[in-house]
């Protein structure tokens, strides 16, 4: 070592290189680096959740949460498998091995899940998702005095502009739940001979996706199916309940009041006191926390003179700063 020290004192020229080298391979290593707001987080779970509305906790343990444990108790990295029943809602945890592919054992996961046939007839479709950390870097707050149905509207298109930006991977829209309400008096129901049982399954019947198998042709297959699901409150008025003698088809909208609004909860979303939807923004694998917040604040700063009279979009919660 006293050697190299006495070889740099005698030769100045190469020390000062050696030292402008190290200045710049440093800067421009520092250019490389990926900023991020907190590190990468994967917790290795994965979660199937089946709903079945109106099954007690002992139904949905006997003829949910069973049958997925033994379907899944195959599978190769799974360390271990919790479950809960509820009132109506079955959830499943599947913690993963530390070194296994979490992706591979979802995917196995989904497929063994699509297998089970004896699922009872009410309940709906296996939700299969993985728990994995997605750092927030910025959140954009659509405010104003307007009705929230508009505000709703004016919000959904922020969501979808930011969504196609350049370098923007996910983004989530924060909301009330929306509920669509049937209002149907009980002299309308003895007008027309009816009864609330009948509504609901007339609504139950009509409004649902149907498979119908599929078709083998020299191109390969074709799957058949029939979409039916309603969503909005105009498709469900526009679902059929009876049928008259003249021929024509009495519609719900026809007997009942179909209110398509937002569940009433007891939490109030608000910016600066005003009504507001909330959308985070944030960061997927390699990408950097500067350059999602800039192009967010590029966006906001052509958007923001383009907003209606009365709503204003405002950044909020700047991880990058």
């Amino acid at each position: 070592m006293e050697k190299i020290i006495r070889w740099f004192i005698a030769n100045s020229v190469a020390a000062n290189l050696l030292m402008l080298f190290i200045i710049f391979a440093g800067l421009f290593t520092v250019s490389q680096l990926r900023m991020e707001i907190f590190p990468d987080i994967n917790l290795g779970i994965i979660n199937v959740s089946v709903v079945y509305p109106g099954a007690s906790p002992e139904d949905i343990e006997e003829s949910i949460c069973i049958r997925i444990e033994e379907q899944l108790a195959g599978i190769d990295g799974v360390k271990r498998m919790t479950s809960t029943s509820d009132e109506g809602m079955g959830s499943i945890s599947v913690e993963v091995m530390f070194g296994e592919d979490l992706n591979e054992i979802k995917d196995e996961v989904k497929t063994q899940i699509d297998a089970i046939t004896s699922f009872p007839d009410g309940a709906e479709k296996p939700i299969v998702r993985s728990f994995e950390g997605s750092p927030e870097v910025i959140t954009v707050a659509v405010h104003g005095k307007v009705d929230e149905e508009s505000l709703l509207n004016i919000a959904q298109k922020v969501r979808d502009e930011i969504n196609d930006l350049p370098g923007i991977t996910k983004i989530h829209l924060s909301s009330k739940p929306r509920e669509i309400s049937i209002e149907i008096s009980e002299n309308t129901l003895q007008k027309y001979g009816l009864s609330i049982d009948q509504i609901a399954n007339r609504i139950r019947m009509s409004s649902m996706d149907i498979p119908g198998g599929s078709v083998e042709t020299k191109d390969g297959e074709i799957l058949i199916r029939s979409k039916g699901q309603a969503y909005r409150g105009n498709e469900f008025g526009a679902i059929p309940i009876l049928s008259r003698l003249d021929g024509s088809t009495l519609l719900l909208r026809d007997i009942a009041t179909v209110v398509d609004g937002f569940a009433d909860v007891d939490y109030d979303i608000n910016f600066n006191g005003e009504p507001a939807f909330l959308i985070r923004v944030f960061r997927i694998g390699e990408q950097n926390a500067l350059d999602v917040a800039e192009a967010v604040h590029q966006y906001l700063a052509r958007s923001k003179p383009l907003m209606p009279e009365g709503v204003s979009i405002t950044s909020w919660k700047d991880e990058s700063v």
